[in-house]
């Protein structure tokens, strides 16, 4: 079987636009680290989406699992759960140890709030 590439571009229930860690998702950690071994990748990089910021938005383009998250025409993103999405992190590591998972965000806006984002930057 010929080697296939890593993916380095992975969301998780930990990305605020997928329902969050308690939503039923169906791009969880576990499933998708499951998918890449059947694959025979080497590597996965989860690359949750970070969001600081709220903007607006037009209620037709809010998905059902958003509408909590919608106030005043503005969406505010979910806060981004550094630890558990570590500690998912450090489960899925152990239980699939012949696969390397990197982690990292994909960070909405940066200029917006550099301050702010400092605050995640030292949890991980």
């Amino acid at each position: 079987m010929a080697e296939l590439p890593a993916d380095t571009h992975v969301h998780s229930e930990f990305s605020w636009d997928t329902g969050g860690p308690d939503s039923v998702a169906a791009g969880r950690m576990v499933q998708t680290c499951e998918q890449a071994v059947r694959l025979g990748l080497e590597t996965v990089a989860f690359t949750e989406h970070l969001d600081l910021d709220s903007w607006l938005v037009h209620p037709d383009d809010v998905k059902d699992s958003q509408t909590d998250l919608v106030a005043d025409g503005q969406l505010h993103p979910r806060r981004f759960d550094a630890d558990r999405y570590l500690a998912e992190i450090d489960r899925c590591r152990h239980r699939f140890s012949k696969l390397t998972i990197l982690t990292g965000v994909e960070y909405g806006q940066p200029h917006r709030s550099d301050d702010r984002v400092a605050d995640v930057v030292d949890l991980g």
